[in-house]
């Protein structure tokens, strides 16, 4: 999976004339991914502690303040989607995270036409797939399973 995405660059060894480099063979998409982790990681936590922060009734309609137990849930979900993104080379994309009246926990992704929305729960999670409006035709609503972050992923990049 996420064969198609996956560029190699190999750098050869030069003439005896010049100094040798070892054959080496790096995933583009992979390193450059490792080399802005900490900044990936960093606007995840930031996102997650403004939730932290929030106070029941904090959009002033009654909401909820996040659920700590939905929040702690999310960013487990968060964290081992980038690790089997990364991982599988496909390019990451940064969530959009929020929290909806109840308290769950609401993690984001577009990409051209498609959406992935996980709403997280305390102990549950449910995935929707949006491609359009049409909410019979266009859209799928699911429990999300740890075995379909890849199939979701690659669905969201690629249709």
């Amino acid at each position: 999976m996420g064969g198609e995405n996956n560029y190699f660059i190999v750098i050869a060894p030069r003439s005896t004339t010049t100094a040798n480099i070892s054959w080496t063979s790096l995933s583009i998409t992979q390193n450059w991914q490792r080399e802005k982790l900490p900044a990936i990681l960093r606007k995840i936590s930031d996102q997650f502690y403004a939730l932290r922060q929030r106070q029941d009734n904090w959009d002033s309609r009654g909401s909820k303040k996040p659920n700590r137990l939905s929040l702690s849930y999310a960013e487990g979900i968060v964290n081992d989607l980038l690790n089997s993104v990364i991982e599988t080379g496909y390019l990451w994309l940064s969530p959009s995270i929020s929290s909806d009246e109840d308290g769950n926990i609401i993690l984001e992704w577009h990409k051209g036409k498609h959406e992935l929305h996980i709403s997280v729960g305390e102990d549950e999670a449910e995935y929707i797939k949006v491609w359009g409006t049409n909410i019979e035709n266009e859209m799928h609503l699911d429990f999300l399973k740890k075995q379909n972050y890849l199939s979701l992923w690659d669905w969201l990049l690629h249709g």
